[in-house]
């Protein structure tokens, strides 16, 4: 027990003394240490003198000075040398007097106390006895080894504190104890009640191997602490308090345990909770470990890690298991769960114990890693989500409270874990390639409770005959949407719009072909698409791609709607009514067109759907429109025609049309431009096959006697049917009188006109010599030409058309620079 005279008031009533007291001195001396010996005798300091109680001691480095008696002293101390303090017997220093340990003042029995100043870099070392500080205490190293060490100033500095066997205790209870290099914690090392400890920034604190620390103040640590083995403790029934803001390794080695009890320990921002070796730390019922802020770390690298459920808060921060490494959550006295908050909580190894994992709060958390729960929950408020990084498994149970549980590309393995889904808000959202992944025994119904947008269950029950399996399911909130391939491929992205339930789902076997089994889709009636058909809708699986019902019937009506339907093997499923089976089994009709057509006709195309369309065809053409219109088709721009249908965002089908243009005839009409009157003429057409006069006359060839001038046309069709037309104006010549005279003179004509295969040129001459006659068709092409002798007087020359066709020709007569021309006609051969 402490003596009474080291209570507080007598503390009050020591200063008192100790002032009055100094009224009273006189002048002091300075007393040094001659060398080691004891304080009572005199040889042991220089003037062979033992000094007084008011005197200024100096004991030198190198000397060592015990005291065995009780002693009162108002002068100053400096402790160079050592100064042991052996019996059971009272010391005090009081107000006026300042203690300098620059070498090691020890205490080894008895009270020690100091109502001035302790300071200095040396060591204070307590074996035992009971001290007591009420002013400030500086001292480099403090080694309490035993006893009751009593600090009563405001803030008290440690460089090196050691701790064992011994209660370590603020008077006031409103003081700092601040460890400013190392504070060794060993076996009964106290921190008494109200005391606070600070171990500071770049500090350290070692918990010496298989001790007990017994804590009942508040330990802070801002540093580093270390910790192997042994037991944090406390000795009043009361939670007490450490409190983490550095770095805290537990490492503790194989069949070694760090047990906390009766420790409040709380990882405050900034600070880092390790655990290293294949060892295990435990909190015991009396204790609680908690993470109440965002800025801390919980990294548990290897060993086990037993922590009890706190009761109020969740945990947060950033967690982390190792591969390997096993973190425990027990229940508590008032708590069967532990709360997680936290931005992030990785786990590769395996998080277990009796008390539920809670995932928690209004914030999102992201679930990294791959590694086991045995039972979680997700109960998170505010539309907050818990989002999978990773692929875990949860082998126990899984409760779905509130939220939702998003998947992404990561499967969540469910095993053979109990699922809760009491409330249907709460679902596995599986927005990407990941899956919900469960154990299904033979002839049970087994739930997967997935979803994306909304809760879209399904069900599988395997059937007699069948082996039991894993089965994967995941959901997508499009009939349409993500359903080709092994993998959700994005390649249709719109919804269907009417006659289908607005949900698919994705089924496969972790061992392919193993099972057959009875599927049971279920979907809220908000998922419905328009017209919708509950009774008489189906459960269809795709594959080779179509859609195939396995039987229409009306749904059955529970908490929501559902459909089932028995199948042989696993893929794609989707609800839909018979009504609209072909808006999901869409088929691009054939595109139709106007062809075959000739040039310069207008192309009309039809794609003969409603569905989207992209066309493209010769000479580059393109054209969204469902039917479009070519004005003025030409030949280069006959070919397939091909039209891209698409229906929903879906694959476009292609589907094509032969367009065949066919080339426009190039007609044409032989005949005279000029006659004179009461002439015939010959008009030939060319270029088809079949011929249309505007006379009426469908023959090849016709003769005509036009009184003045006209016009005739013909419409020429060739052997593809298409047809174009010509003109050809034949002018009627009026002849004068003087014509008539020089006609006379020297008229010129051709007889017979037309003719077959001969005619003869008749003309006159005043003059003889030689001549020329050629024979040009209607372009002026020459077919002939001959060397004639012409006499004076008349003249006729036969002119021979047997090589000739059928049609106009102009025969030229010319002498010397004179040229004189008429039209020859020769018909076809009778």
């Amino acid at each position: 027990m402490k003596p009474a005279f080291f209570g507080q008031p007598m503390c009050l009533l020591l200063l008192l003394i100790f002032t009055f007291l100094s009224l009273q001195m006189v002048s002091a001396s300075i007393v040094y240490s001659k060398q080691s010996g004891t304080w009572s005798t005199a040889s042991t300091w220089e003037g062979n003198a033992v000094p007084s109680g008011s005197d200024y001691v100096i004991i030198k480095s190198g000397h060592t000075v015990t005291n065995n008696s009780p002693f009162f002293r108002n002068g100053n101390l400096d402790i160079d040398g050592v100064l042991v303090l052996p019996n059971n017997v009272a010391r005090t220093f009081s107000a006026l007097s300042a203690v300098e340990i620059s070498g090691e003042l020890r205490l080894e029995s008895g009270t020690l106390a100091f109502a001035g100043q302790v300071y200095g870099g040396g060591l204070y070392r307590q074996i035992a006895g009971v001290s007591q500080f009420i002013a400030q205490y500086d001292v480099t190293s403090t080694d309490l080894q035993g006893g009751t060490a009593t600090f009563a100033g405001g803030v008290t500095q440690f460089g090196y504190l050691v701790l064992k066997n011994t209660k370590i205790d603020n008077a006031n209870g409103q003081g700092e104890f601040l460890v400013n290099i190392e504070f060794s914690w060993l076996d009964q090392g106290y921190v008494a009640l109200n005391t606070t400890l600070n171990i500071q920034s770049g500090a350290f604190l070692q918990f010496a191997a298989n001790a007990t620390f017994k804590n009942d103040g508040l330990v802070k640590n801002y540093g580093t602490a270390h910790c192997t083995s042994g037991t944090l403790t406390g000795v009043n029934a009361n939670l007490n308090f450490f409190f983490n803001y550095g770095l805290w390794e537990i490492d503790v080695p194989a069949g070694k345990t760090f047990k906390v009890d009766r420790q409040s320990v709380d990882n405050k921002p900034g600070g880092t909770f390790h655990k290293n070796g294949s060892g295990t730390i435990a909190f015991t019922h009396n204790s609680s470990f908690s993470t109440l802020f965002g800025d801390n770390t919980v990294h548990i690298q290897a060993g086990i890690c037993n922590l009890i459920a706190p009761v109020f808060y969740p945990h947060k921060g950033t967690w982390q298991v190792d591969a390997g490494a096993t973190l425990n959550f027990d229940i508590s006295a008032s708590a069967d769960r532990v709360k997680f908050a936290g931005p992030n909580f990785l786990n590769n190894g395996a998080v277990k114990g009796a008390a539920i994992f809670e995932l928690s709060g209004d914030d999102n958390t992201a679930l990294e890693g791959g590694g086991n729960y045995s039972k979680v929950e997700i109960n998170k408020t505010g539309g907050a989500e818990v989002i999978l990084t990773g692929s875990p498994e949860i082998t126990d149970k899984l409760i779905l409270t509130e939220g939702q549980l998003v998947l992404n590309q990561y499967d969540l393995w469910l095993g053979k874990a109990y699922v809760d889904t009491g409330v249907l808000e709460s679902y596995i959202e599986t927005n990407g390639l990941g899956s919900c992944v469960r154990y299904c025994p033979v002839n049970t119904h087994v739930n997967f409770p997935v979803g994306k947008g909304t809760y879209s269950p399904f069900g599988i029950t395997v059937q007699t005959g069948s082996q039991p399996d894993y089965f994967k399911i995941r959901t997508t909130n499009s009939f349409y949407g993500e359903y080709l391939g092994i993998g959700f491929n994005d390649l249709c992205n719109e919804q269907v719009p009417e006659g289908v339930v607005g949900q698919i789902w994705q089924v496969s076997e972790n061992v392919s072909g193993n099972s057959t089994a009875q599927v049971t889709a279920q979907w809220w009636a908000g998922a419905e698409q328009n017209n919708f058909n509950r009774n008489n809708c189906t459960v269809g699986r795709y594959f080779n791609g179509d859609w195939h019902p396995t039987g229409f019937s009306a749904a059955q009506h529970q908490s929501f709607y559902f459909q089932d339907g028995i199948v042989s093997a696993f893929g794609l499923f989707g609800v839909f009514d018979e009504a609209h089976e072909a808006n999901v089994n869409f088929v691009a009709p054939a595109p139709t067109a106007n062809s075959p057509l000739c040039e310069w006709a207008d192309l009309q195309l039809h794609s003969n759907t409603s569905a989207e369309v992209q066309w493209t065809g010769p000479n580059g053409f393109q054209s969204a429109s469902h039917d479009p219109l070519i004005l003025g088709i030409q030949q280069v721009q006959g070919g397939w025609y091909v039209a891209n249908v698409s229906q929903y965002g879906c694959p476009a089908q292609s589907v094509s049309v032969n367009v065949q243009v066919y080339a426009e005839p190039s007609p044409s009409i032989i005949g005279p431009d000029e006659i004179q009157p009461n002439e015939s003429a010959i008009l030939t057409a060319d270029g088809g096959s079949l011929y249309h006069w505007s006379t009426g006359a469908t023959t090849k060839s016709i003769i005509v006697w036009p009184t003045q001038t006209t016009d005739y046309q013909v419409s020429v069709t060739n052997p593809s049917g298409c047809s174009a037309s010509v003109l050809h104006t034949v002018q009627v010549s009026e002849v004068s009188a003087m014509h008539e005279v020089e006609a006379a003179s020297g008229q010129m004509k051709m007889v017979p006109n037309p003719a077959f295969e001969a005619s003869s040129l008749i003309f006159e001459s005043t003059t003889s010599g030689e001549a020329q006659i050629t024979i040009a068709d209607a372009r002026g092409a020459q077919l002939s030409h001959q060397n004639i002798f012409i006499a004076n007087g008349l003249n006729q020359v036969n002119v021979s058309l047997a090589n000739f066709p059928a049609g106009i020709y102009q025969v030229a007569l010319t002498r010397d620079s004179e040229v004189k021309t008429i039209r020859l006609v020769k018909m076809v051969g009778e």
